[in-house]
């Protein structure tokens, strides 16, 4: 059984429910010695390691690993229709809003972050979609 959730305080929960709701604090010496967290429980052979984009969870012999995406659930076709919306909303402001009006008002600032949010867009599709043809149809080489 694999475990994802969204966020590390959701990987935490999910921690804790394994450990049948134990009290868990962070081991400074294990911790200094693995080079990552490592949170130990009242019981000496339950800890959780934590690895970054996953916590690993020991009870005993065995070891559950709970995977942190944050992309978790977002689709390929929600990032397409997110970037036909940002790409028209952009195309609109170039065609229909004078260069000084874009400059000298907030149309300006929220080309730029339009455009930011096409480069977020491209690393989701990174993490998630590599060989996806959004990067081509939306020219997101140059994002």
């Amino acid at each position: 059984m694999k475990i994802t959730v969204k966020t590390h305080d959701e990987a935490i929960a999910v921690a804790k429910t394994m450990l049948e709701g134990q009290l868990f604090m962070k081991d400074n010496e294990r911790s200094e010695r693995a080079g990552y967290p490592i949170y130990t429980t009242e019981k000496n052979d339950e800890w959780v390691s934590d690895l970054g984009s996953r916590l690993e969870v020991n009870q005993g012999a065995e070891s559950m690993n709970i995977w942190i995406d944050p992309h978790k659930g977002i689709m390929e076709y929600q990032l397409a229709d997110a970037l036909e919306v940002i790409d028209n909303c952009i195309y609109k402001i170039d065609d229909n809003i004078s260069t000084e009006l874009t400059r000298t008002t907030g149309i300006g600032q929220a080309r730029t972050l339009l455009y930011g949010a096409y480069k977020e867009i491209r690393d989701i599709l990174d993490a998630k979609f590599p060989e996806s043809n959004l990067y081509a149809k939306y020219n997101l080489a140059e994002a």
